[in-house]
């Protein structure tokens, strides 16, 4: 290993990525495995576990906030300075991403597809409203982040910041006009319009208040870049999880306070359908506490367990690709039901099984990406 530092000091990072975001990307993909296979499988559960149904799928809730932070501080911290150099080939490699995630939805959309054949359903509503989820947000916001860094390139604090509000006005505006005006549906034909209206302004993945919440994170990734050029990195990382913690307080009160922050409706998402302000700010907030913590335990951890964190943070580099194949592995199951019933034991174990077999062959090939590019630069 490196030579040892000092607790008070932590060393310039010299390694383009910032790990403890692929960490953190990690982590809250674990978040969005707890929602999406808690309920299932506390269901074949023994039912003297079922009172840890709630609290686990309302852990997984973290997950959607947690993604949207880790972006924000990436476009802070990555894409601000690369964009500020004048790049052209920046620009492409965005655009390349936003086709990419663009790809993903209309993959992830297949499973859902596939049963919407098999039962006959052909109702256009159906299929057009199984394209939905998050992976439209993070395409639309690809697309528009070069736009979003050229509004905010003279004074990215400041005006990030603003755009940001700009932007939860305009989906709260918008959401409040286009609800008190039915007839556009009509008009305009209600399937596309209501499909419209939910990636825009109403739906759990709305993109202008998402937008708005990872402009307000831009900053934070923007102000960390600056200050890795220095050697005391510890109080940066310090002030970062008392931000969060001050954040997750504020968004947490103001929960409280509308009656919205309970353990029932957070799980049911209703308070995430157009997404609240406070709800993100309540999770976003510990997303913040968690990667000052990692950032903060990155010389401990890659002493005295390197190797779990290179995997960790393979796996959170791989955060798209997990996503598009867990979203095939419970269909999967169910179509095996027409063939064999598997109940019980089995029947939590074997989707388990099968995502820890495609994490790892994902993982490994991104294993393989870095060392190749390691060994290009070298």
């Amino acid at each position: 290993m490196d030579k040892m530092h000092s607790p008070e000091k932590l060393p310039p990072i010299k390694n383009p990525r910032f790990t403890a975001l692929d960490e953190s990307r990690a982590l809250a993909i674990f978040g969005m495995i707890l929602f999406h296979y808690g309920s299932g499988t506390f269901k074949r559960l023994p039912s003297q576990l079922m009172f840890l149904t709630d609290p686990v799928l309302f852990l997984g809730r973290f997950a959607t906030p947690a993604f949207i932070t880790v972006f924000g501080i990436t476009a802070g911290f990555v894409y601000f300075s690369t964009f500020q150099t004048g790049r052209t080939d920046f620009i492409v490699r965005i655009y390349q991403r936003a086709w990419m995630v663009l790809a993903g939805a209309a993959v992830i959309t297949i499973p859902e597809w596939i049963n919407l054949w098999i039962h006959r359903d052909f109702s256009l509503n159906a299929w057009i409203f199984s394209l939905y989820s998050v992976l439209n947000f993070y395409a639309l916001a690809f697309f528009t982040l070069p736009l979003w860094l050229r509004l905010t390139r003279r004074n990215p604090v400041r005006d990030c910041w603003i755009l940001g509000v700009v932007m939860w006005l305009i989906g709260l505006g918008l959401n409040v006009v286009w609800t008190q005006n039915p007839e556009w549906k009509s008009s305009l034909g209600p399937t596309l319009v209501e499909y419209l209206r939910m990636n825009l302004i109403s739906g759990p993945y709305a993109y202008f208040q998402m937008a708005g919440f990872a402009l307000w994170i831009i900053p934070l990734g923007f102000l960390l870049k600056r200050a890795m050029k220095q050697a005391n990195l510890r109080r940066r990382f310090v002030q970062l999880v008392l931000l969060g913690l001050a954040v997750a307080i504020l968004g947490g009160g103001a929960g409280v306070w509308f009656n919205e922050l309970t353990v029932r409706k957070v799980v049911d998402g209703a308070v995430k359908a157009p997404p609240h302000m406070w709800y993100f700010l309540f999770f976003g907030g510990f997303a913040l506490v968690m990667i000052g913590l990692l950032a903060l335990a990155q010389p401990w951890m890659h002493r005295h367990m390197s190797r779990t964190m290179y995997v960790l943070a393979l796996f959170g580099q791989s955060a798209l690709f997990i996503y598009v194949g867990q979203g095939f592995v419970l269909p999967m199951l169910g179509w095996l039901d027409g063939v064999v019933n598997i109940e019980g034991f089995w029947r939590i174990i074997l989707p388990l099984v099968v995502f820890v077999l495609f994490c790892s062959v994902v993982v490994l090939h991104r294993h393989r990406l870095v060392q190749s590019k390691s060994a290009a630069a070298g």
